[in-house]
């Protein structure tokens, strides 16, 4: 397997290694491309920086001239912007991380250059190992490089939808939703699915004024592509809760069903019931099912969460 690799941060602010090449087909003006590579740490690095990605040029840089005068210019500047970049630091010494995006272009680019395009000041930076200072310059190497106007060349999609998220996941009769999306792919086509809430569907790649008037607790999908045919799907169960317009009626609750200790440090006992207990997270996620009256959630994280009995719920703090 070949890769290449080069410092991505250097305290003189304005020297970082690129790996630069000529494309075979220049771009296109107004055609999207996608574009992916990776990148890992070498492991003797005493920090990790963000900003790793890919900038492309309509001029040919270069640090050096060979016996026949081959790439004859300048140093590539840091222009402080790519095309496609990680805003997130890459720590990862030993698995690939992938970098994806895409963007519509709008020069005849022929040539492209890889690697931080940053300068120092805005260039986020971490020790590693409680090492004092980045002596030891963050090394990364580069490897499986694509760039196409195809997504399914390109980008694995499946991977790139990081997360939908509401204003709140947790709301009275009758109050409405935003959702928002993290993604790092365009998408052409979004439709929304919402269980319960008015409307019932949606195009818009962040839906506004998604309202519920019923309690309950609901199920939320989202399906999105691109003109190609390739797209993800996720779906979050029981992700909206909807209490009646007074809340949680906790004494009717506490008449029939009582949990205890609640708070608890993990383990909790129920009382006035024979039905399965079903615990979820605040994002919708079954995370205990048991029939037994003596549960125990010692080893999840501590928060809220939602437990359901047959048609009662109510919350469940963890310590």
């Amino acid at each position: 397997m070949a890769y290449s690799g080069g410092y991505a941060w250097h305290p003189s602010s304005v020297y970082n290694e690129l790996i630069g090449t000529q494309l075979l087909t220049p771009l296109s003006i107004g055609v999207k491309y996608y574009v992916s590579l990776k990148a890992n740490l070498t492991g003797e690095a005493r920090c990790a920086v963000n900003n790793i990605g890919v900038l492309f040029s309509t001029i040919q840089y270069c640090d050096s001239v060979d016996q026949f005068n081959q790439c004859y210019g300048a140093i590539a500047p840091l222009t402080n912007s790519a095309h496609v970049y990680s805003s997130e630091i890459i720590y990862d010494t030993t698995n690939w991380t992938t970098i994806s995006g895409s963007f519509v272009a709008d020069s005849t680019y022929g040539y492209m250059m890889i690697g931080n395009l940053f300068e120092q000041a805005f260039t986020n930076d971490s020790l590693l190992y409680g090492f004092p200072s980045c002596n030891s310059l963050p090394y990364y190497f580069i490897d499986d490089i694509c760039v196409s106007p195809d997504s399914l060349t390109c980008v694995d999609i499946q991977s790139d939808i990081v997360d939908f998220f509401a204003d709140s996941t947790n709301i009275q009769q009758g109050s409405c939703l935003k959702f928002n999306l993290n993604t790092a792919v365009d998408y052409e086509i979004y439709n929304w699915q919402f269980s319960g809430a008015t409307p019932a569907n949606s195009t818009d790649s962040m839906p506004i004024n998604i309202c519920y008037p019923n309690a309950g607790i609901y199920t939320v999908t989202l399906i999105a592509g691109d003109s190609s045919g390739c797209g993800d799907t996720i779906t979050k169960i029981n992700y909206i809760i909807v209490d009646s317009i007074v809340g949680i009626n906790e004494a009717i609750v506490k008449e029939k069903i009582t949990i205890h200790p609640n708070p608890t440090s993990g383990k909790f006992t129920v009382q006035g019931t024979e039905s399965t207990i079903q615990v979820y997270d605040l994002f919708g996620r079954l995370v205990l099912e048991t029939p037994n009256k003596q549960a125990d959630m010692s080893s999840y994280p501590a928060g809220i969460y939602i437990w359901q009995i047959g048609s009662e719920r109510g919350k469940l703090v963890l310590e």
